[in-house]
């Protein structure tokens, strides 16, 4: 119940979830998962089935590696900010200590 009001505020709080599918998204190289790709509401049936998977799964076959990289690279820039932060704080605290 908590996850799928997580995904009713994602979605903007106001959709009416009648159908709901959710389908992890793996690395090809190491198999981890690197996403969730989650389908809302389908609309020429009442309720997903495997072949809405199997689609989701050759979709994502190739792209996954793409969203693995971008990933790995905002993680990188966030730990690079952090680091750059930290150190122009460790910069003040020095320069106000020396004077």
């Amino acid at each position: 119940e908590e996850q799928l009001d997580d995904i009713v505020s994602v979605l903007g709080g106001s959709v009416d979830i009648r159908s709901l599918l959710c389908v992890p998204v793996t690395s090809r190289g190491v198999g981890q998962v690197v996403a969730i790709a989650c389908m809302v509401n389908k609309t020429s049936a009442a309720n997903f089935k495997q072949s809405d998977v199997d689609i989701i799964h050759e979709c994502f076959r190739y792209t996954s590696t793409v969203l693995t990289s971008t990933i790995a690279f905002q993680t990188e820039r966030m730990l690079k900010n952090q680091t750059q932060v930290g150190t122009v704080s460790d910069t003040i605290i020095l320069s106000l200590m020396f004077c």
